[in-house]
C-alpha cells in the first residue's frame, strides 16, 4: 500500500486532475456564456415569454453551477 506522501507526489495523477478541473471550468464558462448570450435574444424574440425565458436561464445557470461544484468536489476527493 502506498504511503500518503507517494499519493500526493504522483505527478501524473495531479496533472490529470488539474486538466480535468480545467476542462470543467472552461466548459462551464462556455455554457454559461451561451445561456447569458441567448437569454436576451430569446426574450426579445418572444416578449410574452420573457419572464419564462429569464427564469429558465436562471434555473439553467444555478443548476449548472451546482453540477460544476459537485464535479470539482468529486475530482478533489479523488486526488486527496
Amino acid at each position: 500500500m502506498a504511503e500518503w506522501f507517494e499519493v500526493y507526489e504522483d505527478a501524473p495523477a495531479l496533472t490529470a486532475a488539474e486538466q480535468h478541473m480545467r476542462r470543467l471550468a472552461v466548459g462551464f464558462a462556455f455554457a454559461s456564456g451561451a445561456v447569458v448570450a441567448a437569454a436576451p435574444v430569446l426574450a426579445l424574440a418572444w416578449p410574452a415569454w420573457s419572464t419564462a425565458v429569464a427564469l429558465g436561464a436562471l434555473t439553467l445557470l444555478i443548476g449548472h453551477a451546482v453540477w460544476l461544484v459537485w464535479q470539482l468536489r468529486r475530482a478533489r476527493r479523488v486526488v486527496w
